[in-house]
Parts: C-alpha cells; structure tokens; sequence
C-alpha cells in the first residue's frame, strides 16, 4: 500500500525514490531497487542515497566487486566526515 501511495506522486524528489527503494529493498525486489537507484544518480550523479541503495544490492546478492566500486566512490565522503567528527586529519 505504501509503495503505491509514492508511486502515485509527480515528480517525486529523490527523498521519496530513496524510500521506494528501501520499500522495494525489504521486499528484495534488486531490479527495483536498482531502477530507483539509477533514477537517483540521474538528477545527481554518485548521490549517498543512491549509492546506498546499491550497495544493499550487492550485499543481499554478495557481489565482493560491486561493494569495492561502491567503496571507492564513497570514501572520500566517509573521511571528510570523520574529519569532522573528530577534528583531525585521519585517512583510516
């Protein structure tokens, strides 16, 4: 029921096609799920929302290739914020 009443949105923002995908994710409906990952990284290429929802892909199919290409789009992001958290410059 929850994923027809986002599915009934115009021009649903990308927000709203996260939690489609996640809908979609607990169902483990992967083709979905990608399709709305894909429809994120359209608007904005390398998106954190987007990327996620592949990366729960490739671990519910235990795709080791996917999970490194996923990683390295993303660490940059995961050093900035420990960067953040912790105040101090930390590669690891």
């Amino acid at each position: 029921m929850a994923v027809q009443a986002y599915e009934l949105i115009e021009n649903i923002n990308l927000d709203g096609l996260f939690h489609l995908g996640l809908m979609n994710l607990v169902m483990e409906n992967k083709k979905d799920v990608m399709s709305f990952a894909e429809r994120i990284k359209n608007k904005i290429p390398n998106h954190l929302l987007g990327l996620f929802l592949e990366y729960k892909v490739a671990a519910l199919m235990q795709d080791a290739s996917h999970y490194l290409l996923i990683l390295t789009q993303t660490r940059p992001l995961f050093v900035l914020i420990k960067l953040k958290k912790n105040s101090e410059i930390s590669l690891t």
